[in-house]
């Protein structure tokens, strides 16, 4: 793995846990211990999985907003439990079952709390494509 590689790597899964915890400080310390535990002959995706889980098993702290990008500080913002889905579902591409299992939640509570994420997602697309166009 190239230096670039890793540098990615390692931006990602520090992105995934601050999205799933809402911490800068345990976000930091989930990656370090992803990074302890990580075999990088498994490759990146071993390590971002290896960092959500460790991610979810830390209680909700204070909460420390990072400069994200706009997309990523609306996920940010979605309420906690849906946030979490949301980033195994959607941005690691877990399937329900295993984020089911991870999170302690039935599988028809995953798809709600999975819809639920893409409504408020694009609701607040919405509202500020709609701010954008009146103030041109």
């Amino acid at each position: 793995m190239s230096k670039d590689e890793s540098q990615h790597a390692l931006t990602q899964a520090i992105v995934t846990a601050y999205l799933i915890t809402g911490s800068a400080r345990q976000s930091e310390a989930v990656v370090t211990k992803a990074i302890a535990r990580w075999d990088p002959e498994k490759g990146v995706r071993s390590l971002l999985e290896l960092a959500a889980v460790l991610a979810l098993k830390y209680k909700r702290g204070e909460g420390d907003e990072w400069s994200l990008p706009t997309e990523l500080q609306n996920i940010a913002r979605l309420p906690r439990n849906v946030r979490r889905v949301f980033v195994l579902r959607i941005l690691l591409g877990l399937p329900r079952d295993v984020c089911a299992k991870a999170l302690d939640l039935r599988l028809e509570r995953v798809d709600q709390q999975t819809c639920a994420a893409l409504v408020a997602l694009n609701t607040q697309n919405f509202v500020r494509c709609q701010t954008s166009v009146t103030m041109a």
